[in-house]
């Protein structure tokens, strides 16, 4: 069982235990029939996870908590670097945070700087936490950045890790867009996200169940010979584009199209029962003429007025043109197939 010495308790040892063990040895005890424990460090009740506690002194610290840094320095909140205390000390049975303002009792936990035995200034642990983990983050990027990274992506040159997140144009997504940190290459433009560097190199796609898509960083020229287009968004794949591609099937998509990729509502090669409303379509045998499902599928619009024209304006004439359906001699069933001729007004 894990033990700790704390500067809070100097009386005994707190050893690591279950939140569950902690609140309901408490209330078999009789002492806490709500069955909620409160941290000395920050009040709040104690009720998942571990905790630090003495259970002859019934003193308990979230494990967070007991965790905090002895020390914390941040110039934005005070010039000076604060000590983690817990105000035991005071004459007062309260103090107010020169942060937020917030009265607290005394021995709950706080960030000071003493002079001359006088706290100078205060600040309660809740306006220092998420300070102490941005600055715990900070440091690891700054740690992350001291190294250069080679990509598969860009073979010919390192990469550097960007201390700050900034909106640029990825070459490995093609997306202009503010995703965090970056990694830009030491000797030319290259510039990709930090989440497009740590890409899986295969994943499995419910667009294409029967094989793995593997990440490519380029396709090769003789590819760009013909089109292709990403089967999820239906855009033309541009040269060094990073994709999702399967080889067997010249199945591609674009690296944020497959990521964000939705299951189909049905599967692309089985049948689906129709749950919503039937109105608007075609069955067959069907016994109106063959014009009126023409024009839906045309134009979008049904209509039984047979008589009706649409005009239309297009840049290859200056007149408008009025849509007129006429019959087409078919020799195979002696009926008529209509056809659609724009003719000028």
């Amino acid at each position: 069982m894990e033990e700790i010495n704390h500067f809070s308790h100097k009386s005994h040892p707190l050893k690591l235990l279950n939140s569950e063990t902690i609140v309901g040895g408490s209330v078999n005890g009789g002492e806490e029939k709500s069955g909620l424990i409160g941290c000395h460090a920050c009040e709040k009740s104690i009720s998942s996870d571990f905790a630090y506690a003495c259970i002859q002194c019934r003193y308990f610290l979230h494990k967070a908590c007991a965790q905090l840094p002895h020390t914390f320095n941040d110039p934005s909140l005070y010039h000076q670097h604060l000590t983690l205390t817990d105000l035991n000390d005071l004459d007062s049975r309260f103090w107010s945070c020169n942060v937020c303002r917030i009265r607290k009792k005394s021995g709950v936990f706080s960030y000071t700087f003493l002079k001359d035995n006088t706290y100078i200034f205060t600040a309660c642990i809740d306006c220092c936490v998420a300070r102490i983990a941005c600055k715990a983050e900070a440091d690891a990027i700054k740690e992350e950045a001291k190294k250069k990274v080679k990509h598969e992506g860009h073979p010919q040159h390192t990469l550097s890790l960007k201390l700050r997140p900034a909106a640029f144009r990825c070459d490995a997504c093609n997306t202009y867009k503010d995703e965090g940190l970056s990694y830009e290459c030491d000797s030319c433009d290259f510039w990709i996200h930090k989440t497009c560097a740590s890409l899986a190199p295969t994943i499995q796609l419910p667009h294409h169940p029967n094989h793995e898509l593997v990440l490519v960083y380029s396709l090769p020229e003789i590819f760009f010979n013909f089109s292709y287009y990403c089967e999820i968004c239906n855009k033309y794949i541009q040269r060094n584009e990073w994709l999702y591609h399967c080889a067997n099937c010249r199945f591609f998509a674009h690296i944020k199209c497959a990521l964000h990729a939705e299951r189909p509502s049905t599967p692309r090669d089985g049948l689906s029962t129709v749950d919503e409303d039937e109105n608007g379509l075609l069955h067959f045998p069907m016994s109106d003429v063959f014009t009126d499902p023409l024009k839906l599928l045309h134009f979008e619009k049904m209509t039984r007025d047979d008589d009706e024209t649409t005009n239309i304006y297009h840049w290859s004439h200056e007149h408008p043109l009025i849509l007129h359906v006429q019959p087409k001699p078919n020799n195979m069933s002696g009926c008529s197939d209509p056809i659609e001729v724009l003719q000028r007004t």
